[in-house]
Order: C-alpha cells, then sequence, then structure tokens
C-alpha cells in the first residue's frame, strides 16, 4: 500500500485514532481540510486450553485447535 502521491507535500492538523466496541480507524487530518482514514478489521482466533488448578498453577493438559474468524 503505497499513498505517497496523495499526501505528500500537506501539512498535518491532527491524529485521530478511534477505538469503538466494533469500528476501529486511524484518521490523518491535513490543513488544507482534505483526509486519509484508515480502518482497522482486526480477526479474532480462539485458542483452548484445558488445564489444571490443583496446586495453584496453571498445567496445561490439552491444547486444541485454534478457531479463527471467518471473512464473510
Amino acid at each position: 500500500m503505497i499513498i505517497k502521491d496523495e499526501v505528500h507535500g500537506k501539512t498535518l492538523d491532527e491524529i485521530q485514532v478511534t477505538n469503538y466496541h466494533e469500528w476501529r480507524c486511524v484518521t490523518i487530518r491535513f490543513t488544507d481540510k482534505t483526509s486519509i482514514h484508515f480502518t482497522l478489521k482486526v480477526k479474532l482466533t480462539v485458542e483452548p486450553e484445558l488445564s489444571d488448578w490443583k496446586t495453584g498453577n496453571d498445567k496445561i493438559l490439552k491444547q486444541f485447535r485454534s478457531v479463527k474468524e471467518s471473512t464473510i
């Protein structure tokens, strides 16, 4: 991803980071009232483990296959 030509020479005004429940993005605003916006999409991976805590320490008994979030 190269965006150099579109922003080269512009003066930075503000960088805004948004971190809502299901929406994450970075917006870079310039003094000429333009901006570039990056939406961040994070995939979820679940790594299940069966553990024994009888001794007070975590002893992993079995690790299961990871499950990755599928894309639509």
